[in-house]
């Protein structure tokens, strides 16, 4: 299977209700672990970089 490019992804991703983006993205997040914390990243310390940074280490 030949997977789809980042524009067509997000061309149809457009088109989903927001109920539907939900359960997508939960699905993904069941599967890897990877994918749990790329999430948890991007909503809770994105925002605040060096707190990141300084908890990680």
């Amino acid at each position: 299977m030949k997977p789809a490019t980042i524009s067509e992804i997000q061309k149809e991703l457009s088109l989903l209700s927001q109920k539907e983006l939900l359960a997508l993205c939960s699905r993904l997040l069941r599967f890897k672990k990877e994918n749990k914390e790329l999430v948890t990243y991007l909503l809770f310390d994105s925002i605040d970089l060096v707190g990141f940074v300084r908890n990680v280490n």
